[in-house]
């Protein structure tokens, strides 16, 4: 569910930065690097954070999931427009 999150967050990051616009899918196709290092319990608050790496072809986002104040997820999505 973390990376599920993650590529949602990625998905609109890709359309506030004009990589995609309203008319556009943008597709996932790969994780890459996907850390998990804590758990997450119910009743966590995550506060996800995502980074334009690379946007080609082939779309690369940084992303991070923290709670507490601490890294609990960390890995790259990668997505493209259809």
């Amino acid at each position: 569910l973390q990376m599920e999150a993650a590529a949602q967050l990625s998905s609109v990051l890709a359309f506030k930065c004009g990589i995609t616009d309203s008319r556009q899918f943008f597709g996932f196709f790969g994780l890459e690097e996907v850390k998990f290092r804590r758990q997450i319990v119910p009743g966590n608050d995550i506060y996800f954070i995502a980074k334009v790496i690379e946007a080609r072809r082939v779309v690369t986002l940084e992303t991070q999931a923290v709670v507490d104040g601490a890294l609990a997820m960390s890995g790259k999505v990668l997505g493209s427009k259809l």
